[in-house]
Order: C-alpha cells, then structure tokens, then sequence
C-alpha cells in the first residue's frame, strides 16, 4: 500500500470515528443508566433518547400495586444427550417425514423438550427431533455443558472447542 492509501484510509478512519452517535444510555436521578427496564424503589429514569427533552418519567410505587412481585424469568437449560444408535435423522416434527439432518453414533446433542418419544434437539429454526430411543443422557459437568453449548453453534456439525479455549478448562478437560 503506498502513502496516498494509507493517509486517504487514515483520514476516513477518522472522520467515521470522530462522528457523534445521538442516541444515549438512559439517564436516572444521579445520572446512572437503569438498565433495561428494571426500576428500583423510588428511582426514576427516563426513557426518551436524549436527556434535555421532556419525555415521559416512570416511576415505581409500591402504593399502587401492593403486593406485588417482580420476577425475573429463569433460563432452563437444555440435558445433554449422548446419540446411541449407529445412526439417527432428525425431522421437522415428530409426525413429519422432512428429514433435517442425521446424527451419528457418541454425538453429544441437546434436548430441550420431549413429547412422547420424541426428543427436540433443536434451539433454532427450523426444528429438529429424533428419537428418544436413540439418545442416552450424559452427566456432565456445568463447565461441561457450558462448554458444548457454545460448541453446538459453531460452524461445524461435530461439536469442537473454540481455539484459545482448552486453557480455561481443568486439566482433566483439556485434551479431549
């Protein structure tokens, strides 16, 4: 590359990073954000986009609505399944004849729900579901699970580690 690309990269990478972003975090009483939609006791915080214009304020009052609960939602996390069959094809649905995909004997599979003898062992579209029969759970660890989660999202279909990742792992992990 010579001088006149870099200093003509340069000057654009300055002027697209130099240029102000209007949108700001929200604002509370003594100028802390809020976070996404919880409001503690007698703590105010406007949810309009720029803090010199007069939106609209909420605020929580307990007198309003005594008794009442603010609940987090909990995550239920999928059981790791080790496939048992030889080999075994996923479908749309348990009534279906779609084949999806086809797994094979010692892969590890997550099951997030089962309707009779069908497990789905698909978190995004489309579905997939294969059958219960075929699937053995593992006990596994957290970091385990953890670990394969992410792994079921890579590019690949056979679960792998990310590189780097091994070194964060326990001994006894690493070298799988």
């Amino acid at each position: 590359m010579d001088i006149k690309q870099t200093l003509a990269l340069t000057l654009v990478s300055i002027l697209i990073l130099s240029t102000p972003i209007p949108a700001q975090a929200r604002n509370c009483i003594k100028g802390k954000p809020c976070g996404k939609g919880c409001i503690a006791l007698n703590k105010t915080c406007r949810i309009d986009t720029d803090p010199s214009s007069k939106g609209k304020t909420l605020r929580y009052d307990p007198a309003l609505q005594p008794g009442a609960v603010i609940r987090r939602s909990v995550l239920k996390l999928p059981k790791v399944y080790i496939v048992t069959a030889e080999s075994v094809n996923a479908k749309e649905s348990p009534y279906s004849s779609n084949i999806t995909g086809r797994y094979k004997q010692g892969q590890r599979v997550f099951v997030y729900e089962t309707e009779h003898a069908w497990a789905r062992i698909s978190n995004m579209q489309p579905d997939e579901w294969v059958q219960l029969e075929a699937l053995r759970l593992k006990k596994t660890t957290h970091v385990e699970a953890a670990v394969t989660h992410y792994d079921s999202h890579c590019e690949s279909a056979q679960p792998s580690r990310p590189a780097g990742l091994g070194r964060h792992l326990p001994p006894w992990q690493r070298n799988r």
